[in-house]
């Protein structure tokens, strides 16, 4: 470990321990870990007594008892390996591994093999060698177990250094045990492992994948079968959120039917946006080996942005609007590129099931047909330009919606209201507030999935807000008639004398479908 090599100024401790310092270690203990080792490891005895193993290519001569160092002899061993592998030094005679006439230096040319072979992990620390050819040497990451700080880690570092003066990984991540579900790590011996085959034959390849994503692996992780269960309803969430939009975009073409940033209704255009956000965090996470954070963060805007919130508000202008409508393909435009988006980024997670959604989204013609030879996507592309006082004005929005929400569940268990769409929402607020919500009267009714918003300034409310300063909720019977086909209340319907049970909303879808088929036909 000290002696000094003639093509380097300093000796190998010396050098490896230099080297560690260039090394990310993840988790960052790793560091500490393997300095300590090798600044107090003792020299490196690299033989060992085993009848079988990757031989130490030695000949010592049978006359004086001296090692041959005829190198240009020794190295014609390496073609009996090229061709045998390391069997060859078994299998053979010193006379037939080395060429004709090879004499040690007291003239003699009977040799006896060495029977040592090479300590194993003298095998393993030089794979990378082996392995990584030009420019893929060093490795980008090695992954293992805590123990390998003692071996595999350890014995790549001292061979690489040794030989390349350089260390063989530019990282090093370090997962932790596997435990059942009392704690106790998994062993054949105790019986309570449960095999990779026998998850991915019960729940899927993918579900193990999303395991393994889920759980913060630098620490000792549990598994069991009420894990997986309970992760695959996670994932069927997930799995329910790309089969609405897959169904929601059947008739959309993205190089026909995108609309321009400047074109997209403003709360797509905020969505779009909080997605680009959402690329840029689980970029860093996944350069960072956070895979949990992408997971957790991937599952949540699923569960709670989009399907809970986003995808949910969306349902009305994408179900009654008439198709080529400006507002439905401003929808379906955020739906396309989130969609896109979500689906590249979890694609090294969900593997087969990213390729499968992938085979129904709608794509331009440039695009490659496998997810997995995609590029990830960039937060610039899914930039929509929304300024920072519009962003502003929908988190509050969302906020606000969040405790209207908290009314209508209350006014609909004192059966005030049976569904969302029979209320009329009255707020109230401070001046400061009501001027924002004012702002978006028109659409307030569509966020709150309800029939009518307006204000009240007089009265008791029905719920005032503890999250939304100065925020009070009324919930009364919404004015007017049902509408047959959207559902929702009006003081209109019955106005249009051809469709006299619906409302004026959809009085105007349908004469843009009338009016598009006509122009159709004429065609």
């Amino acid at each position: 470990m000290e002696a000094i090599p003639t093509d380097s100024k300093k000796s190998l401790r010396a050098e490896a321990l230099a080297e560690i310092q260039n090394v990310k270690w993840i988790p960052g203990w790793g560091e500490d870990r393997i300095y300590e080792m090798i600044e107090k490891r003792p020299d490196w005895c690299v033989s060992r007594q085993r009848f079988w193993g990757v031989p130490i290519i030695v000949f010592f001569c049978e006359g004086c008892g001296k090692q041959l160092e005829d190198y240009a002899a020794l190295r014609n061993v390496i073609e009996w390996f090229k061709k045998e592998g390391a069997d060859a030094w078994y299998k053979h005679s010193p006379e037939e591994l080395l060429p004709a006439g090879t004499k040690c230096s007291c003239d003699a040319s009977k040799f006896r093999k060495e029977n040592d072979i090479l300590d194993v992990w003298f095998d393993s620390g030089s794979s990378n060698l082996a392995v990584l050819k030009g420019k893929e040497w060093p490795a980008d990451v090695y992954l293992e177990g805590p123990d390998q700080y003692r071996g595999w880690f350890h014995s790549s570092l001292l061979v690489a250094t040794g030989v390349r003066h350089a260390a063989p990984y530019r990282g090093v991540v370090t997962h932790g045990w596997t435990l059942d579900e009392q704690g106790r790590p998994m062993s054949k011996s105790l019986g309570n492992s449960i095999e990779p085959a026998e998850i991915s034959n019960k729940w899927g390849a993918d579900l193990l994948r999303l395991w393994v994503t889920s759980v913060e692996y630098q620490a000792d992780v549990k598994m069991s079968e009420r894990v997986m269960t309970q992760l695959s309803e996670a994932y069927r969430k997930i799995r329910n959120t790309f089969r609405f939009a897959l169904g929601n975009l059947n008739d959309f073409d993205p190089s026909r039917d995108t609309l321009a940033n400047n074109q997209l209704e403003e709360m797509d255009g905020w969505m779009i946006e909080r997605t680009a956000d959402l690329v840029k965090k689980c970029r860093e996470w996944y350069a960072a080996y956070e895979f949990h954070r992408v997971y957790h963060a991937i599952h949540d805007y699923c569960v709670v942005d989009l399907s809970a919130f986003y995808y949910d508000v969306l349902k009305d202008r994408l179900y009654t609007k008439a198709p080529n409508n400006p507002a439905r393909r401003s929808a379906q435009t955020a739906i396309y590129k989130i969609s896109s988006a979500l689906i590249r980024v979890a694609a090294p997670i969900l593997v087969f099931t990213a390729e499968e959604i992938w085979k129904y989204l709608p794509k331009s013609a440039a695009e490659p047909a496998s997810v997995h030879i995609t590029l990830f996507p960039e937060e610039s592309e899914l930039r929509s330009g929304i300024g920072a006082a519009q962003t502003a004005a929908w988190d509050l929005l969302a906020k606000v919606r969040a405790e209207v929400l908290k009314a209508l569940e209350t006014a609909r268990n004192e059966k005030k209201i049976n569904s969302g769409l029979e209320a009329k929402v009255l707020l109230n607020a401070n001046p400061e507030l009501k001027a924002k919500l004012k702002n978006h009267l028109s659409q307030l009714p569509a966020l709150f999935i309800v029939s009518q918003v307006d204000f009240f300034s007089a009265g008791a409310p029905d719920y005032k807000s503890e999250l939304v300063p100065s925020l009070e909720v009324c919930i009364h019977k919404a004015d007017g008639t049902k509408c047959e086909r959207c559902w929702n209340y009006s003081t209109h319907v019955g106005e249009n004398s051809r469709y006299p049970t619906i409302c004026e909303r959809c009085s105007a879808a349908l004469a843009e479908i009338e009016g598009a088929a006509s122009a159709s036909h004429a065609s």
